[in-house]
Formats: C-alpha cells, sequence, structure tokens
C-alpha cells in the first residue's frame, strides 16, 4: 500500500510509517527499501531517499526499479552523471518495452542537461581569475 500511495502522491506520511515498520522487519529486502526511499522521494526528502535507494542498490544493482528510482533521486540532487548511469543500468536490466523508453526519456533529458554544462576556460587550464588585492 505504501508504495502506491507514493505513485499516487497521496498518504505520504502514513506510506512513509508502513514503508519503515516493514523495513524494520525486513532490512535487507530491496524492494521494501525502494518503497522507502520512493516514499522519501515523493515527499522531497531526496538526502534520506538517496541513502535508503543506494542500500537497497548495493543489495542487488540489477533490479531496474532500483536504479530507476536511484537516478531519479541522483538527478534532483544535480548529481546527472550518477543519474546516467543509474538509467543506463535501468534500462538493461528492464525487459519492460514501453518501460524502456520511458528511462531512456528520463537518461536523455539528463544527457541533455550534462553537456549543457559549460565549463570556464580559466578553470579548464587551471588559471587563478582572482583579481583581489
Amino acid at each position: 500500500m505504501a508504495y502506491t500511495w507514493a505513485e499516487r502522491g497521496e498518504n505520504l506520511e502514513q506510506a512513509e510509517e508502513y514503508a519503515r515498520r516493514a523495513v524494520k522487519k525486513a532490512q535487507k529486502d530491496i524492494y521494501i527499501l525502494d518503497t522507502l526511499g520512493w516514499v522519501l522521494f515523493k515527499k522531497g526528502q531526496y538526502k534520506q531517499a538517496v541513502e535508503i535507494l543506494e542500500k537497497a542498490h548495493a543489495l542487488n544493482p540489477s533490479v531496474s526499479i532500483v536504479s530507476e528510482h536511484l537516478g531519479d533521486v541522483y538527478s534532483k540532487l544535480n548529481m546527472n552523471a550518477k543519474a546516467k548511469q543509474q538509467f543506463l543500468r535501468a534500462v538493461e536490466n528492464e525487459e519492460n518495452v514501453a518501460k524502456q523508453q520511458e528511462i531512456r526519456n528520463k537518461l536523455a533529458q539528463v544527457a541533455d542537461r550534462i553537456k549543457g554544462v559549460r565549463v570556464p576556460s580559466s578553470v579548464e587550464f587551471g588559471l587563478n581569475t582572482d583579481v583581489s588585492p
């Protein structure tokens, strides 16, 4: 129920409570950890969500939904290179073609943000541009 509520953006406080209770009972269940991480994500608690989702991912890095959710959180935190890596992993491990396309769309958005970053030439070449006395 907690995951369904998170997906709908409903009853997030109660969803978090349910998910935390479930994690206490099954601390190494990646799907329960993913649910808690996803609830935290939906609540806008990205730093807490990333910690939980990284734990789930460490238990089994080949679960597509965990990789996707971790990519979503990294994306929100502007950790675009990490988001890209997770979305690539999610696509690789996803069997559903429609879901693969949905993840590819997220991947394209992150890749565009990475390409859009321009490093000033003074940083590229290690020049000190500080002109203060």
